[in-house]
Formats: C-alpha cells, structure tokens, sequence
C-alpha cells in the first residue's frame, strides 16, 4: 500500500481541506489520530473533545462531501462498553464483550468521546453509498507505549527502581513496586495483533459498515504479566498493594470477543494469547 500521511492539525478545518478536497484519489481513509489516554483526557476534557470528536465530525464532513464512497476505517476504543466503564465482569463465566453488548460510555471523558464521533460517523456516513468501518479497540501494549498505561508503567518501575539502589536485581535484593489489584484478569493484547488486525481490515472495508472489536479474546492475570516482565529483566520484584490504587467493586474478569472479526476476515491474534507470549511480544522489536 502507498500511504499518504496527514501532518496537519486534526481540528483545523484548513488543514483538512488541504487534505481532502474535489481532487482526492484516495482509496482508504484510515483515521487514527486522537487523544488516547484515559487520564489526559480527564485533565483538558474540552482538548479531548476537539480532537477527538470535533476533528472526526469535520473529517466525516468533508468524505462526505467530496469522497463519499471512500471508506473510513476509524479508530473507536472498547471503553465505550459498559462492562468497562462500570467494573461489570465480563468473563469466560459470564460471556465476554461482543460487538453488541450494552453501551455505556459515562465512564471516562475519553469513552464519551469516541462514543459522539461513532454516533456521527454513523449517522453522516450511514446511507448506502458510504462505507466504514468502526474499530473498538481493546488495550494493545509494546514498550515503546506512554508510561501511563499498565504494562509500560511496569516496565518503567522496575527499570527504575533496578538502577536506583545497590542490590536491586541480585540474589540479595529486590525491586519494590506499589500496584493496584493485580489478581484481576484484563484482555491485553499484543501491538503486532493489532497491526495486522488493522492492515486486513484496510484491505477488506469495502461497501461495508461494520463495527469490530479488536482484542486478543484471552484474559491474562495481570500479577503474571508484572512476574513475565520483571524476568525479562532478569530483576526480582516485591509487590505490594497500595490501597489508594485499588478501586472499589472492581471486576474479577474483563475480556472481549473478536470472533465476528475472526470470522469475516480470517484474521487471528497470534501474539497475545497468554501472559508469556504477550510479553515477549511488548520487548520484541517489530
């Protein structure tokens, strides 16, 4: 594939109309721009707001206008699911999240504003001459991620506290980290999975307005990860659980079902699938 990147600004409609006007030759639009993490967003809600629904309203706007039957393949986030935003078990036990379980994205400003670019996305692009395709996406990890997500603020604690004091990472020393609950399991997949989830959806969106999650489909316990981690390593760790990181009717299992991908598209995780694939996959170089 070629690929043409868009350097402007998002929320600057001049930017976008250089982009995207009358004389477009795309064959995709593949919208993967946004404010991500769950915390940013909650320090400048009206920033979040404006890229991440504002900058998607004025991009539908203008494949409307001039490219409407390009398809969009826009990044969306599981946390508009209820069953993440409200600590609902989701499970082996209880039926893992589908594409078409119940909504609730009061959460979190992040979900709120995922959940307003979907319902314009759909709502613009809706009729029969237009495509999307609305990707749902569970949390995907590789060391190169921020430190404020969960298993790059794991590698960066223990990095840290190896180099911070004499012994740390020997027989007779021990890298203390202050989790949260860590006897939970998350569906956290491998950022290789994600890619190729992406590439074949690019590859098959045409005509078509669907709505994917994208996951590994397999819990992993999340004081295994950090065990997996701290052997990568080769440090040895002490957890403790602060009580301040702990939340309250927390869910025991959360993990989502790809299997409606799985099954239109062939695609299939193959790096996420347990604890110990899935960190080898964060430190691999891809």
């Amino acid at each position: 594939h070629q690929i043409i990147e868009f350097r402007g600004n998002i929320t600057d409609p001049k930017d976008l109309s250089q982009a995207i006007n009358e004389n477009s030759q795309f064959d995709r639009i593949l919208h993967l721009a946004g404010l991500s993490a769950v915390g940013d967003c909650e320090k400048s809600p009206e920033v979040a707001f404006q890229v991440n629904s504002v900058g998607t309203f004025l991009l539908v706007d203008l494949i409307k206008k001039h490219c409407p039957t390009v398809p969009l393949i826009f990044a969306s986030s599981a946390q508009v699911y209820a069953a993440i935003g409200k600590g609902i078990s989701g499970g082996v036990g209880e039926g893992a999240i589908t594409e078409d379980s119940e909504i609730d994205p009061s959460a979190n400003t992040y979900a709120r504003t995922k959940w307003i670019a979907e319902e314009y996305i759909k709502a613009r692009l809706g009729d029969s001459n237009c495509s999307y395709t609305i990707l749902r996406i569970f949390n995907h990890s590789h060391k190169s991620q921020r430190p404020e997500f969960f298993m790059p603020s794991i590698y960066v604690q223990i990095q840290a506290a190896s180099s911070a004091g004499s012994g740390i990472g020997t027989r007779t020393g021990f890298a203390k980290l202050a989790v949260g609950n860590v006897d939970v399991y998350r569906d956290i997949g491998a950022v290789q999975d994600l890619v190729s989830a992406i590439t074949i959806v690019v590859v098959n969106s045409e005509s078509k307005q669907k709505i994917y999650n994208i996951c590994s489909g397999k819990p992993k316990l999340l004081r295994k990860i950090i065990e997996n981690i701290s052997e990568q390593l080769n440090v040895k760790i002490e957890i403790t659980i602060d009580p301040e990181r702990v939340r309250s009717g927390e869910a025991k299992t959360i993990v989502g079902s790809c299997s409606l991908l799985e099954s239109e598209t062939n695609w299939r995780p193959l790096y996420g699938l347990d604890e110990e694939t899935l960190v080898k996959s964060f430190f691999a170089e891809f």
